[in-house]
């Protein structure tokens, strides 16, 4: 009888450890998730760069459409959190499209080859941007799920880990 209390002990603490587990795999598994999303992100706000420098030596009057692109990009880039990465994100996708909406006045720049093309590597970032974003919510969701879920709430508030926040895009407002 004296070894059910050792036992038991023993058995709570293997059940802490696993659950532990779980749940840095789990954040590990966001966390890698995001990284991906990042680099994206990282190669849009290089591509926009290089799309604002193409346009801007060709389109001197349009200077207001073309500063406005690079300053949503600095917020863009100054965000950390996921949420807030997304509402700036999504002002410059706005800004972006103004930008785009220059290019197609001007039928020089719309048949420029290196616009085309950066129009093009643009185009297929902001998709994988939106698959690796899917990817990461999904990881998210999961970490989460484990986190609030019994006995995962528990631990987790015990351990500190915290929730992780979705990426979203919102609506741009003009």
């Amino acid at each position: 009888m004296e070894w059910v209390i050792p036992a038991a002990a023993l058995l709570l603490l293997i059940w802490a450890v696993i659950i532990r587990r779980r749940l840095v795999a789990l954040q590990q598994a966001a966390v890698h998730a995001w990284a991906e999303v990042d680099g994206l992100l990282r190669r849009r706000h290089d591509l926009v760069s290089r799309l604002v420098e193409a346009v801007r030596g060709r389109v001197a009057r349009e200077r207001k459409s073309l500063d406005g692109v690079m300053t949503a990009r600095g917020r863009a880039v100054a965000e950390q959190a996921p949420a807030g990465i997304g509402k700036a994100e999504a002002v410059l996708s706005a800004a972006i499209g103004r930008v785009f909406e220059v290019v197609e006045e001007n039928p020089g720049l719309k048949a420029d080859p290196d616009l085309l093309r950066l129009q093009s590597e643009l185009s297929a970032v902001e998709s994988g941007i939106l698959k690796s974003a899917r990817h990461f919510n999904e990881a998210a969701r999961e970490y989460n799920d484990a986190r609030l879920g019994f006995p995962g709430a528990f631990l987790a508030y015990v351990i500190r880990f915290d929730l992780l926040q979705y990426y979203t895009v919102a609506e741009a407002k003009p």
